[in-house]
């Protein structure tokens, strides 16, 4: 009689074969499975070998496929992680992530000291939540060394109080820092608009006004700051005589010195502003009555209204 198998289509063939492999990998998630229930996973003391296959589950999903008989007596397909460890480790998802979570975290090494420390749930998320080199202080610590249970909570508690405070310093810095920024837009905004508001004025000055009425401002102002300039000069020297004649402490070189200079930039002064009305009246005196103030010229150019301006000739 020929073998069977040369009776089956090769599509027939490559199914025997596939429920074979399934066979083969059910049996081993199961000889794996009675090994961690073996060693009782409620237990506090996890260990690395049992994680090992766990994970090992997880990540290739053969949990799937096995069955368990639910509260009717129902047989029931496992179709979830979830199913896995509820139905076929009875323990829930979340503690078994937890302990996964934990071994990729830190390693094995320092989950087995953990364990045989002690270590519970809580200091162990605080762990998680501290930066990498605050892990590694407490990892590669002495505490740790010596399994000192109450040294190890201490140093995590003592280093998420000083990253607590980190963190909040750091949040206050970029609240300042965002306020910052946001006063220096405000203000750079408001400074902006002023300036626009300046050169709109400026551009409806420039054509709205005429020509001698634009000439006769620009005149104005230099007038006006040459006068400024001229009464800061003299304020400047009437203070150096002041000081002269009532500085009882300068011997008589100085106030020789000191006199002889002042007398000089008096009449230098004296010959420069003497010059200028000279000129001044020259061109000027025989067409114009010295009868209108910069200022006074200042306040009826800005009044918009050329009527007011004083007109000499009338």
């Amino acid at each position: 009689m020929n073998d069977v198998s040369t009776d089956l289509s090769t599509e027939q063939q490559k199914a025997v074969i596939d429920t074979k492999e399934s066979v083969e990998r059910l049996e081993q998630v199961l000889l794996d499975l009675g090994q961690v229930r073996a060693f009782d996973f409620l237990s506090k003391l996890v260990t690395v070998s049992n994680l090992r296959t766990l994970q090992s589950i997880k990540e290739s999903k053969s949990y799937k496929g096995l069955t368990y008989r639910d509260k009717d007596k129902k047989l029931v397909t496992v179709s979830t992680w979830d199913d896995f460890c509820q139905h076929k480790l009875q323990v829930s998802r979340k503690t078994i992530d937890n302990n996964l979570l934990n071994f990729n975290e830190f390693g094995e090494e320092f989950f087995e000291a953990s364990q045989r420390i002690g270590l519970g749930t809580r200091e162990l998320r605080k762990l998680r939540q501290l930066p990498e080199p605050q892990q590694l202080a407490v990892i590669n610590s002495e505490e740790v060394d010596l399994g000192d249970k109450a040294a190890v909570k201490e140093l995590i508690e003592d280093l998420v109080v000083s990253h607590t405070k980190e963190k909040k310093e750091l949040a206050k810095q970029v609240k300042e820092a965002n306020n910052t920024v946001k006063a220096a837009r405000e203000l750079s905004s408001e400074k902006q608009q002023e300036l626009n508001a300046i050169k709109e004025q400026e551009s409806i000055r420039q054509f709205s006004q005429a020509p001698w009425h634009r000439n006769a401002l620009d005149s104005v102002n230099a007038m006006i700051e040459a006068r400024a300039s001229i009464s800061q000069g003299a304020n400047q020297l009437l203070d150096v005589l002041n000081n002269l004649s009532a500085n009882h402490d300068l011997d008589e070189k100085a106030i020789e010195h000191i006199g002889r200079s002042l007398l000089s930039e008096a009449q230098h002064n004296l010959s420069v502003v003497s010059d200028f009305c000279n000129d001044a009246f020259s061109l000027l005196g025989d067409k114009f009555h010295p009868d209108l103030t910069a200022d006074e010229l200042f306040n009826q150019l800005h009044s918009n209204n050329d009527n007011e301006v004083t007109d000499s000739t009338e």
